[in-house]
């Protein structure tokens, strides 16, 4: 009877592992797993979008055949489109994350940014995966919030800005935590938009508030003109007369 117990309780234990990533109370996503499920039969938590939104180009749905638990977000472009699973998660400013997942590709056409990780509105992306041979794949990317950022929209997706793409996907555990070290050889992407400033020649500069305003000069110019064609033109006159 012992021995039977024991069996039991390190089985259980082999399962944990392969829950890990979908459990983890630091991942800030909800239903990471796709497990939980809508009326519609789309996960609860997640939105679909995509750049082309006719019908008949992209579907979504989930299927069965999942990398842990029971069900897997998949993604399908009939044409070429960039479509996806979305969530939009409060973030800390100045914070550095890592968002990652597991995917399957599926006879993605060799264009575009495949399936991918990557986030709303920055031209960040995972590695681009086209075809996995049935097997699941797993992605990570780092990137940095900006100094007053709160939030990041991070999708599961097939295609890209200006990268659409023809094909399936299927996603699987998706996280998104905090980091406080990358490692060896990888770099953290900007999960915003830098602000640039075009740069002035201080020599150009000119000081608006004791800058003299040039429409006096103009008005200046003109009197002068004027003034100078009424003589031209009466001394013409004498002429003419003598």
């Amino acid at each position: 009877m012992f021995k039977r117990i024991l069996l039991l309780l390190c089985a259980a234990l082999m399962l944990v592992p392969a829950f890990a990533a979908a459990e983890s109370p630091d991942n800030l996503l909800s239903n990471p797993g796709f497990e939980d499920l809508g009326n519609d039969g789309l996960p609860i938590g997640w939105y679909t979008d995509a750049y082309l939104t006719r019908e008949g180009i992209s579907a979504f749905h989930v299927a069965d055949d999942a990398h842990t638990g029971g069900f897997a977000a998949v993604v399908e472009n009939l044409d070429m489109n960039d479509a996806r699973f979305a969530q939009t998660v409060k973030v800390k400013p100045n914070t550095m994350y890592r968002l990652s997942g597991w995917v399957k590709a599926d006879d993605i056409l060799d264009a575009g940014r495949g399936a991918n990780l990557s986030i709303e509105g920055v031209y960040v992306f995972s590695e681009s995966l086209y075809e996995t041979n049935g097997e699941w794949t797993y992605l990570e990317t780092y990137g940095l919030t900006d100094s007053d950022q709160t939030e990041v929209t991070v999708f599961a997706r097939v295609g890209g800005y200006s990268g659409e793409s023809m094909g399936k996907a299927a996603f699987d555990d998706i996280s998104l935590e905090v980091v406080t070290e990358l490692p060896a050889g990888v770099h953290a992407e900007a999960w915003y938009t830098i602000k640039t400033v075009q740069a002035i020649d201080a020599d150009e500069a000119v000081d608006a508030e004791t800058a003299a305003p040039f429409w006096p000069w103009l008005c200046v110019i003109a009197v002068a003109y004027a003034v100078a064609a009424l003589c031209t033109s009466r001394s013409l006159q004498e002429d003419h007369r003598t």
